[in-house]
């Protein structure tokens, strides 16, 4: 039957628009409360059927082999966008024959609801090496963290996705996050990429540019980590200073052409050089100031990171943005906890 843009395929009459969205959202319904799961069973269809279909969503019975990345790539057109089937399906497994809702629009993208709000955490890194220590994480605790995202179900997106969402051009993961690693050491290539390679996990790297080819990341690690889409570079400073603080005998203009330089630098060497657009700034030691993010908006940075601990909602200040400090010396509650992805009122 059809009515109000909502098709049931095998019934050609009309019916009022009204009971038509209401028979398409009691098939949602019954799809989120399970009340279907009995239909998994050897009588299964050989294809994916499609029982309803309306602007937002599809209603289809699963084929024999179905699997959510499977849908995703025949409905939406990109297996990776297989989160959005199960998060509307309350994270429910597809099997075959069950009745499984397909959102053809992104809903919700702010992740507001009335009682929490979704936020993206953001994880900083800095050194990778043998010791367990503030700054230094071992290869295999990294590993071991890397591991419990991939085995509890966390989505790592790249820096882009978080920009889009704030923008409220995408919805994201309600587990998505982020991994940053500020400085630019050798041990990012050494020791952190092999292991984000491992899990295909993306991450930035803030680098003040300075550091490279000097001590720090070369040019062609740099290019080679971004061939495989994994490793992007963004802005950490020239030097490395803290733009809060005017060094000994400094006049308010010196600081502020120094402040410029700190920022203007490594925008325009990453731009000449990197292969993704430079669109963020990390704050040495997570300090900043009006003037700082004056400049940002100058260069053309579109997100600022500071190093306060805690998640992002999709109203956080770009030039103000969270992330949790992962310390070497820390067990795994305290990796849990820098996890959190939502604000219960």
């Amino acid at each position: 039957m059809t009515c109000g843009g909502a098709t049931r395929l095998d019934a050609p009459r009309r019916m009022p628009r009204r009971a038509c969205v209401k028979r398409l959202s009691l098939a949602l319904l019954s799809v989120l409360l399970g009340a279907c799961s009995g239909l998994a069973n050897r009588n299964a269809p050989a294809f994916n059927e499609v029982i309803a279909r309306n602007d937002n969503y599809l209603i289809v019975r699963a084929s024999q082999d179905a699997t959510s990345r499977s849908l995703a790539k025949t409905f939406l057109g990109d297996a990776k966008r297989y989160w959005l089937i199960e998060e509307e399906n309350d994270d429910v497994p597809v099997r075959p024959g069950r009745i499984v809702a397909i959102p053809l629009r992104e809903t919700g993208r702010s992740g507001i609801s009335p009682h929490a709000v979704q936020t993206v955490p953001v994880l900083c890194y800095h050194r990778f090496g043998d010791r367990n220590d503030g700054m230094m994480i071992s290869a295999r605790r990294f590993d071991r963290q890397m591991a419990y995202l991939k085995d509890n179900g966390y989505q790592v997106i790249p820096l882009t996705a978080l920009l889009e969402f704030l923008e409220g051009r995408q919805r994201v993961p309600k587990k998505a996050v982020v991994l940053t690693i500020d400085d630019g050491h050798q041990s990012i290539y050494k020791i952190a990429y092999p292991i984000l390679k491992k899990f295909s996990f993306p991450a930035t790297v803030f680098i003040y540019s300075d550091y490279l080819g000097y001590g720090g990341l070369t040019w062609s690690q740099i290019h080679e980590m971004g061939r495989d889409g994994l490793v992007d570079i963004q802005a950490h400073s020239k030097t490395h200073t803290n733009l809060n603080k005017r060094l000994p005998g400094e006049s308010r203009d010196a600081w502020l052409r120094r402040v410029e330089s700190e920022v203007s630098a490594p925008s325009n060497k990453l731009r000449e050089h990197a292969d993704t657009p430079v669109i963020a700034y990390a704050y040495p030691y997570g300090e900043t100031n009006k003037q700082v993010i004056d400049y940002l908006g100058k260069y053309d940075y579109l997100l600022g990171f500071t190093v306060f601990p805690g998640g992002n909602a999709a109203y956080s200040y770009p030039y103000m943005l969270h992330r949790s400090m992962i310390f070497g010396d820390r067990d795994m509650r305290a990796f849990r906890k820098a996890l959190n992805n939502k604000m219960s009122f």
